[in-house]
């Protein structure tokens, strides 16, 4: 379709001992990340697109069933992003972005306790010379 771009990829990672047991838990196991933009024929100086980031499950294997399970987990989830860009010319731009759009709470590690960047919005204005 004219206009329309579209991205993805995914990644499996499932990392195993010489007796196949699964380890590597606390990264995770499946990624997936699709992005797509789209620019109207008639307003081809606006672009508008959306993407979204999922990842599944990460634990600490090491650690048994109960409590101490979902102190050292992170279930499955996506975050999702927005944007939007208009072209004044070839040379000036400017580009509106909202990240993380669900306000979603996630983990980025297990052991450190640091979380994802919350919902956000950023404008950049562009000019090449």
């Amino acid at each position: 379709m004219a206009g329309w771009s579209i991205q993805g990829g995914f990644t499996r990672m499932a990392t195993r001992t010489s007796d196949g047991m699964l380890i590597k838990t606390d990264r995770p196991r499946d990624l997936f990340k699709l992005f797509t933009t789209w620019t109207p024929g008639k307003l081809r100086q606006l672009t508008v697109g959306g993407g979204v980031s999922w990842q599944s499950i990460m634990y600490d294997f090491e650690v048994p069933e109960g409590p101490l399970r979902d102190i050292y987990s992170q279930p499955g989830h996506g975050v999702v992003d927005l944007m939007a860009r208009y072209d004044f010319s070839k040379k000036l731009s400017v580009s509106l972005n909202l990240n993380n759009a669900f306000d979603k709470i996630y983990r980025t590690s297990l052991y450190d306790h640091s979380y994802g960047a919350p919902r956000n919005f950023n404008a950049t204005l562009k000019y090449a010379f």
